[in-house]
């Protein structure tokens, strides 16, 4: 017989644990067993009361907080936590005292609700979803809870991912447009696929083991409007997205069941889960899974414990929440007007365009419940078809999603030169930019006041950089805008920078083109804009420096040296005339003097500066740059003009959108 020493001792467990308070002022809970007797503290009062232990040494009782208040609490693995802490904070309960737990870990006590006291029975959930996007699945964090007012939305995996090995030398985008789906094969194929799959943690005992060894099954059951695939994870949390080798061992690796060698890539038959958990793993921690959405809705996703055959029924269930969407369900999608686009200046009939936008209805944009009050809209570069935009649209919202950014996030498209464009097309491209910055201008405007109060940030890409920037010059103002390896003259923001590249001032003692913004050149064009300016740059860019496709030169530099003043295709020919200063096109006989600023630069004007996307001085209206070489890798690749968006979110893209979410001042998970 042992002694406890002074003080009232109320339940005992199996283990020969026992529980109570302490006596005298002030008096604490307490926790007895072989080793002693330990005090476990109060929640910053001056009390508190052990009332019962369980035999997962789970202790439950009562404890005064600072304000002389009591609250229900839960003691584990050291820690004294309030019970109110560890429920909804919008639900309307005050758990005032834990009077009794079981082994199943449930909780009853006595509370108030909405102000009337109630008695409450606390359920433990054994599964759990990553709800507030840290990275981390917590059974006990409030923000990672789901109901159906909150449940966890999430993608379809319903795209259908290019391998890795083929998608530099064969493929313009890192996705087949296919109608086959990436769900529907039971298997991880890739590393990208792995963006299309989620965490999902469940928890079981050793009495749930006891069971199973009964003949009891455990199984994964979803609501009708929904169809999931269960994988095993190499471990938790993201590391499956952002480590290679955990990423490889994913698609790749093994593990042991019960001495059976599965594959870590190969889906679970979720009526029969115990057979993918191994007798060592009934311990009550978490055990991490992925699941790719392959049926699409809102409902439940149900960890069951059914009893033995020919009865079946589920003697025990916990669950989620979850909303399974299209992915272009959860962002807003706009095109620009006309959606074709409009003739060249050029051609025959030509007149200005009158330009706007629509908002693409079907599906649907979704807002989320908890969406914060941010928006980021996407304009992306030239010589992409529709499908391109919206994939790369897909693919950023994604590694934004991934970052736990949660405010808005909308693609702008416009129509540049696409489907076989080549350097020919890329000065017409450019004058559409132009035209379609006043779309862009009219449609942020719109989203504003849409939004209401929101923080309005941009990223554009490429080409996309030109549009945004003539929106800026018309008047938008924004919080911010990040320019992605811009295909913009460097010079346009600074008109007092060094005109330093020797092949482009070379170009111009052979044909003379204007320079000043003032003479119809692009110098010092965007210089007056007071939104702030953030350069991603790569020194060395494909498209913008040194790119070349079968062996001839393919980037912004060489067609600013080669293709100004520009000779269309079809016929006639722009000229300037440096001694009176008049742009002209010329077609046959007929002569045409420019005025329009936006055809004179971009028919006619060669920069002397490198693109703003390959240049790293800061200048004029742009601030700090971003070194993409330096800071991510980012390389002279033909994919790496595109590396946010081609590249594998494993290779180094998750310092890319840290590092876009921290320069818009932005929140994103810890």
């Amino acid at each position: 017989m042992a002694s406890m020493g002074d003080v009232t001792p109320y339940r005992i467990n199996n283990l020969g644990q026992a529980v109570g308070n302490t006596h005298g002022y002030p008096y604490y809970a307490f926790l007895w067993e072989a080793g002693g007797l330990q005090t476990l503290g109060t929640l910053g009062g001056d009390v508190s009361q052990a009332l019962d232990i369980n035999n997962s040494s789970q202790v439950v009782g009562w404890s005064l907080i600072q304000d002389g208040n009591s609250r229900a609490f839960l003691w584990e693995d050291g820690e004294m936590k309030d019970l109110n802490e560890l429920i909804p904070q919008d639900s309307g309960w005050v758990l005032i005292t834990a009077t009794a737990t079981n082994d199943l870990g449930e909780i009853v006590g006595q509370g108030a609700f909405e102000g009337q006291e109630r008695v409450y029975l606390l359920k433990p959930n054994r599964i759990a979803v990553d709800g507030n996007r840290d990275g981390k699945v917590s059974f006990s964090e409030p923000s990672d809870a789901t109901d159906k007012d909150h449940p966890y939305r999430f993608w379809l995996n319903h795209d259908h991912d290019v391998p890795e090995f083929l998608r530099e030398f064969f493929l313009r985008v890192p996705e087949w447009e296919s109608t086959e789906k990436d769900s529907d094969d039971r298997i991880v194929k890739t590393r990208r696929d792995l963006e299309d799959f989620a965490q999902l943690a469940i928890r079981v005992d050793a009495s749930i083991k006891k069971k199973i060894d009964k003949g009891y099954q455990l199984a994964i059951e979803t609501t009708a409007d929904l169809e999931i695939q269960l994988y095993r994870a190499v471990k938790p949390g993201t590391g499956y997205l952002f480590n290679t080798d955990t990423a490889s061992d994913q698609l790749n690796g093994t593990y042991q069941v019960n001495g059976v060698t599965r594959k870590r890539g190969e889906a679970l038959e979720l009526t029969k889960l115990h057979d993918f958990i191994d007798a060592g793993e009934y311990t009550d921690e978490p055990i991490a899974f992925l699941f790719e959405g392959k049926k699409g809705g809102e409902g439940i996703i149900r960890l069951v414990l059914k009893k033995p055959e020919p009865d079946g029924s589920a003697e025990q269930s916990h669950e989620v929440h979850v909303k399974l969407m299209d992915i272009k369900e959860m962002y807003q999608r706009v095109r620009a007007t006309p959606e074709d686009g409009f003739q060249a200046p050029y051609e025959s009939g030509y007149t200005q365009p009158s330009v706007g936008f629509n908002p693409v209805g079907t599906p649907a944009f979704q807002k989320p419940p908890d969406e914060q009050k941010e928006c980021i809209v996407f304009v992306h570069g030239w010589n992409l078809t529709l499908w391109e935009v919206e994939n790369w649209s897909d693919t950023m919202f994604k590694r934004l999603w991934w970052q736990g950014y949660e405010g808005r996030f909308a693609s702008f498209r416009w129509p540049p030169m696409s489907a076989g464009a080549t350097g020919k097309d890329f000065n017409r491209s450019e004058h559409r930019a132009f035209k379609y910055g006043t779309a862009f201008l009219a449609y942020v405007n719109s989203l504003k006041g849409e939004l209401g109060g929101y923080g309005m940030h941009v990223a554009a890409h490429s080409q996309g950089g030109m549009l945004v920037s003539e929106a800026l010059q018309q008047g938008l103002m924004v919080d911010n805008v990040v320019l992605m390896q811009a295909a913009v003259p460097a010079s346009c923001y600074d008109r007092d920078m060094a005109l330093d590249i020797q092949n482009l001032l070379d170009a111009e003692k052979k044909q003379q083109t204007p320079d000043l913004d003032l003479d119809g050149g692009y110098r010092g064009y965007f210089h007056d804009i007071t939104v702030p300016l953030i350069n991603f740059y790569n020194p060395i860019d494909f498209g913008l420096v040194g790119g070349t496709i079968f062996g001839k030169q393919a980037n912004w530099e060489n067609n600013q040296e080669k293709e100004k003043p520009f000779h269309p295709q079809g016929g006639g020919k722009y000229e300037y005339k440096g001694a009176t200063g008049q742009s002209v096109f010329r077609s046959g006989k007929n002569k045409r003097v420019i005025t329009d600023q936006h055809e004179s630069m971009s028919m006619v004007a060669r920069s002397r500066t490198k693109a703003v996307g390959a240049e790293g001085r800061a200048m004029g209206s742009l601030g700090t740059p971003v070194d993409l070489q330096g800071a991510f890798g980012f390389t002279d690749s033909r994919i790496d003009h595109s590396a946010q968006f081609y590249r594998d979110i494993q290779d180094g893209m998750e310092g890319f959108y840290l590092r876009l979410i921290e320069e818009m001042e932005l929140e994103a998970s810890e």
